[in-house]
């Protein structure tokens, strides 16, 4: 029997249609996530809400992951405790009498540093701990003696599964907005440098599994390795894990996937008992230098795959003059999922406090909570709302911030109604990452020197990787930067060059796709086709097909290359808001640009010690407001100069048009609905509703059903406009599937007015059995988000599939 999608499990019914082209955040999230700052808080939230909630927070968190418990006729002997159940109940009842929301930490937690797993456990179970190279078992200090525990042991799998029923089965009351999956997870390696982890036998077991994986036969792996085993089971990781060699770098993929996965079970117990509610992939640490993210362990594109988007933890740390705070950002945002700071930690530099550091000042929480806000994050939640710990004097209550974190909460709720619907209009730049020279050679300082340089130059950018360099996210950048990518993916090096002769343009240097996944040199001249129009000092201009390469040649060094690069990208970017700096000392007004698709809100931030002026060109006709007040305009033509004292925030809305063009709105569904009562709604500013109007005028719906016949997944996908009319005979669509978790894409493409996805469910990246320790056919629950797109239309759809 075929499953009817009559209400999308997630979100919202049948399809959204958006205006996609200039907006980062992907329209499938447009009736949850509804404004930057929708919800502001504090983390380490579970102490005197009320307090909370009289200096402007209006969600506060649940942080409570599993904690085991002994308890009879389980398959381990352990369970959830029923304290953590009734907390739970407790809060949710707490929020309602408070009226504020919540979001929920819920899963396995691996982050030593703090107590989560008794002495009893480990006693028990002493094959949960990690083990270091020489087989021994990693232990934080002489202070905080705990153990690492491994990501893929059986019986934290198992209480976790339990745990994460109980807790999502509970009617929350639609008080939880989001789910946050486990928390912080690492590799003590992060923390010790020279113990390398998990070298347990489980974990071992694992390894073998994923390599049969990769590569099918132990002959492919013996010629690709140029090694001679007889036998998977002789095959054990490296130990040195600093050499460059394919066995290296897969011991490194292996160590993330293990991490990942842990997400992918977490996430596929959530949407058994929950579909609605976004699950978010705890995001924590700095990989965005040297070796981090092998330290670390952790694979962003992995955590994408296996979430609805991003909660992160970032700490900030004094003038933040890498601008840290909005690489987390940018590289996030690039997934164009939603992104929630609910951890944003800063951390002002004092040998005299606990940990060595305190929290944030005014002047920090004015700063970093509008960055925050001009990238689009949708809860903020500073650390913390009182308390120290090991690391830090983190609270906020008492000190001279909490004044101004209430004001600027105060600020965001005023402008709630010009933020509506408002996320990052979608930058011009996407500076791209390959996933394998990050992970074996670490991040590469000529991008960081590069972010560095471009935010002061007003050149928004977001970052891609290999997850992201797909057709339908990367032709919507008009130029990409591919610099320092010497190790590329063979698949990732051709999707670059259809993505120019396609019409894009691309920045890159010799280094380029010099060696494949598999470490081999690659022979292919991958501009064989390219012709060359132009040759000057810095670099050759070429044609290909209908986009360009700009080909730098050999430079010194990575401020002389990022100067270079800079000045290109003023020739080639054109955005609808030009900023320019008006200092006589450089720029230190950091500028944001969010929009509607119709009206835009302009997010200016000084950073600097003295007065800064900006000037602004925009579109003719344009009404510009300061909703802060705090900015001198002066308008000239199509230019607006603005000045901004020291420390100071402001907001310009730019008022759109207000002209609402005649729309029937189809259907009875939960998205009709809320785009009807939006319209329709008296308090809605005109230009608001003109600008849903503008954004869903000529987009699609979409329906779908499926079913599972010998072991085939069929979609069934039929189409029509918004306005319930049919789409035009033979109009090609292209369409794109992301099955989560970690499920891959498919992309397909039809005419007319539906078409049948089959896909063989054994052709999907397998799923790892903790129980029986091998990969397997994926398992049900699995979410869908269906995408489609062509010059004239765009839809999407997402819902999950429950079939046994």
């Amino acid at each position: 029997m075929k499953n009817k999608i009559i209400i999308l499990a997630l979100l919202l019914v049948g399809s959204l249609i958006f205006s996609y082209s200039e907006l980062v955040l992907d329209p499938i999230y447009f009736t949850v996530v509804e404004r930057p700052g929708q919800y502001h808080g504090f983390y380490a939230s579970w102490v005197e809400q009320d307090l909370q909630k009289l200096d402007g927070a209006n969600v506060a968190t649940h942080d409570l992951p599993w904690i085991p418990v002994p308890a009879t006729g389980t398959e381990f002997g352990v369970g959830v405790d029923p304290a953590a159940v009734k907390y739970f109940k407790d809060y949710i009842q707490l929020m309602k009498d408070l009226d504020m929301s919540m979001v929920s930490h819920i899963g396995a937690r691996n982050q030593s540093w703090y107590q989560h797993y008794p002495e009893w456990f480990f006693i028990k179970f002493p094959e949960v701990a990690m083990l270091d190279q020489n087989r021994e078992i990693v232990q934080n200090n002489e202070q905080i003696k705990s153990r690492w525990p491994g990501f893929d042991r059986p019986v934290i799998v198992k209480g976790t599964q339990e745990y994460i029923n109980a807790i999502t089965s509970i009617d929350n009351e639609g008080k939880v907005k989001y789910w946050a999956m486990g928390g912080e997870q690492m590799y003590p390696t992060y923390f010790f440098p020279n113990r390398w982890t998990d070298y347990n036998e489980i974990t071992l077991i694992h390894f073998r599994e994923w390599l049969k994986l990769k590569y099918y036969t132990l002959d492919k792996l013996n010629y690709l390795w140029g090694t001679s085993y007889t036998s998977w089971e002789e095959i054990e990781p490296p130990v040195n894990t600093m050499e460059k060699h394919l066995k290296v770098l897969d011991w490194l993929l292996f160590r993330e996937d293990n991490m990942s996965e842990n997400f992918e079970f977490q996430y596929q117990e959530i949407i058994k008992n929950d579909a609605r509610t976004l699950i978010l992939a705890p995001v924590h640490g700095t990989v965005y230098k040297d070796y981090m993210r092998a330290l670390l362990g952790m694979d962003l594109s992995g955590y994408a795959a296996n979430s609805d988007g991003f909660e992160t933890g970032q700490i900030i740390v004094d003038s933040d003059p890498d601008y840290f705070n909005l690489m987390y950002f940018e590289f996030l945002n690039g997934f164009q999922k939603p992104v929630s700071p609910g951890r944003m930690a800063y951390r002002k530099t004092n040998p005299s406090a606990q940990g060595g550091g305190t929290s944030y000042t005014p002047e920090a929480a004015r700063r970093y909570i509008y960055e925050a806000i001009g990238m689009g994050a949708w809860h903020i939640g500073l650390v913390q709302w009182k308390g120290a710990t090991h690391d830090g004097t983190w609270g906020i209550k008492g000190t001279q911030a909490e004044e101004e974190v209430k004001k600027i909460f105060g600020e965001i709720e005023e402008m709630s109604f010009y933020l509506d619907h408002m996320v990052p209009v979608l930058p011009e730049v996407g500076v791209y990452v390959s996933n394998i020279q990050w992970l074996l050679y670490g991040w590469e300082s000529i991008w960081t020197e590069l972010h560095r340089r471009l935010i002061p130059e007003h050149i928004a950018k977001n970052f891609l990787t290999d997850y992201t360099l797909r057709e339908r996210i990367v032709k919507r950048y008009p130029v990409i930067i591919n610099i320092e990518n010497s190790i590329v993916d063979s698949s990732k090096a051709k999707e670059l060059i259809e993505y120019v002769k396609s019409g894009g343009t691309m920045i890159t240097d010799e280094k380029f796709a010099l060696f494949d996944e598999f470490l081999h040199p690659v022979e292919e001249n991958l501009f064989e086709e390219a012709e060359t129009i132009e040759t000057n000092e810095n670099c050759e201009v070429m044609e290909l097909g209908s986009g360009k390469i700009y080909k730098l040649k050999k430079i010194p060094n990575d401020f002389m290359k990022a100067n270079i690069i800079t000045q290109l990208l003023k020739e080639l970017v054109e955005p609808e808001m030009v900023f320019t700096n008006l200092n006589k000392y450089g720029g230190y007004i950091e500028t944001f640009d969010i929009s509607d698709g119709n009206n835009h809100a302009l997010i200016l931030i000084n950073i600097g010690r003295r007065a800064g002026k900006i000037a602004i060109k925009m579109p003719s006709n344009r009404q510009v407001r300061s909703l802060l007040g705090t900015s001198k305009i002066n308008q000239s033509g199509e230019s607006f100069e603005i000045e901004l004292q020291p420390g100071a925030s402001d907001v310009l809305y730019v008022k759109g048009d207000s002209e609402i063009s005649d729309i029937e709105i189809t259907g009875s569904n939960e998205f009709a609905n809320y785009l009807k009562a939006y319209v329709s709604n008296p308090s809605v500013l005109q230009e608001k509703k003109a600008a849903i109007i503008k954004r869903f005028s000529n987009w699609l719906n979409i329906s779908a059903d499926y079913e599972v016949v010998d072991n085939t997944l069929e979609i069934s996908l039929s189409v029509e406009r918004i306005d319930g009319q049919p789409i035009a005979q033979e109009c090609l669509i292209k369409g794109e599937l992301e099955l989560r978790p970690f499920g891959g894409f498919i992309n397909f493409e039809f005419t007319n007015a539906s078409y049948t996805l089959k896909i063989p469910l054994d052709s999907l990246r397998k799923q790892y059995d903790y129980f029986n320790q091998k990969y397997i056919t994926r398992k049900f629950p699995l979410k869908a988000l269906i995408t489609l797109w062509n010059d004239d239309y765009f839809g999407q759809m997402m819902f999950v599939i429950n079939a046994k």
